[in-house]
């Protein structure tokens, strides 16, 4: 299932941990979202805007990052490979 602007809204301003394993929210705008501790299990991710996101303490295992696009101020969880796993840096 793929999440409208409208259900990402919803789902991102919900108070307690963010479940999203196995979601498609491949080039969805997720930039400035806050998804510290989010679970993100084979989660779609492909082609995402994670510019200014914050991901620390997420659980992106098997994650699909392919042509992610993300910034320098983009939190990643601690030991976690960004470009290993498929995004791209932007300037």
């Amino acid at each position: 299932m793929q999440f409208t602007s409208n259900d990402l809204y919803d789902l991102l301003n919900r108070p307690g941990p963010l479940w999203l394993a196995g979601a498609d929210l491949s080039s969805a705008n997720l930039s400035w979202a806050n998804l510290s501790g989010a679970i993100l299990i084979k989660a779609d991710l492909s082609g995402a805007d994670l510019n200014w996101a914050k991901l620390s303490g997420a659980n992106l295992s098997g994650a699909n990052l392919n042509g992610a696009k993300y910034n320098k101020d983009t939190k990643w969880p601690v030991g976690f490979y960004s470009e290993k796993a498929g995004a791209i840096l932007t300037p």
